[in-house]
């Protein structure tokens, strides 16, 4: 439950035999078009992402590829040839719209063929950051796109480790705070009086311990059995101390560790099993 990491290893330990390997989200781009600033007209328009190959130029389904759209562009800088992303689905687009989704390109540049114009338009190299983009392009009358990106930062790339912290932290605090409750139940109200105290400092230290171990152990480049180890060593002793210190005047050291090592137990197993099951559901 500390770390992001123990619950992606559960979830290939749970799932090898299931899995399929086109299981699961893939990333989309949508894109808002314009011609020069005005809506386009046409019901239909076709576009397509273009990439970057070195050797073999792999084609769409001939079925699929729009003949203006099936170009070979050679960059000499890069030494490789644009050509039709292979693996992207997508590009009949109408409303001033276009999505695209499944194997993206990390870099692309746009082509967009408007046929009441019967034009084409190519974009600039595009260096795709987050995993669900949204882009705003105008084609203007010398060929070119102008594009912009407009992803909302909740849906960007970096939303998503703050947003999986903030539901790892909250199933931490519901998790322990409920196992706190029962051990204070089962001691049939010896520590009742005292209770308050004991919920709030259980509350604060998460607050430490929990971005320390997220953002601090899990940086420092070890092997994942090694940030396991020692990030579930620095919770107990970390949070056993914690308490210890704001409850030694009802609590020994030795309780406190206890304690500390119970709740750890709990929502290491409990809590990142939740967390699992959540992330599966809901892909996000």
């Amino acid at each position: 439950m500390k770390k992001i990491y123990v619950l992606f290893l559960m979830c290939f330990l749970f799932l090898i035999p299931l899995v399929h390997g086109d299981i699961g989200p893939k990333p989309t781009i949508d894109i808002d078009f314009t011609y020069n600033d005005e809506k386009i007209t046409d019901d239909v328009f076709y576009a397509d992402l273009l990439e970057c190959v070195n050797g073999l130029v792999l084609r769409h389904n001939i079925e699929e590829v729009i003949e203006q759209l099936d170009v070979s562009i050679f960059d000499e800088e890069k030494n490789c040839t644009w050509c039709p992303s292979s693996l992207t689905w997508g590009g009949e687009c109408s409303d001033s719209k276009c999505h695209f989704n499944y194997f993206l390109p990390e870099n692309f540049r746009l082509i967009v063929y408007v046929p009441s114009m019967d034009k084409v338009f190519i974009s600039d190299e595009i260096e795709r950051e987050n995993f669900y983009s949204t882009y705003s392009a105008n084609l203007l009358e010398d060929g070119s796109i102008e594009i912009s990106e407009t992803t909302n930062f909740f849906l960007t790339d970096s939303w998503e480790p703050i947003r999986n912290f903030t539901l790892a932290l909250a199933l931490t605090l519901i998790f322990e705070i409920i196992t706190l409750l029962l051990i204070i139940t089962i001691k049939k109200g010896e520590y009742r009086d005292k209770r308050s105290k004991l919920y709030l400092t259980v509350t604060g230290v998460n607050f430490i311990s929990l971005p320390i171990i997220w953002f601090v152990i899990t940086l420092t480049g070890l092997e994942l059995l090694y940030i396991v180890v020692i990030g579930e060593v620095f919770a107990v002793v970390f949070e056993g101390l914690f308490i210890y210190y704001f409850n030694k005047d009802f609590l020994k050291l030795t309780t406190s560790m206890l304690l500390s090592l119970i709740l750890n137990i709990v929502s290491l197993f409990i809590g990142g099993f939740v967390y699992l099951f959540l992330k599966l559901l809901l892909w996000f």
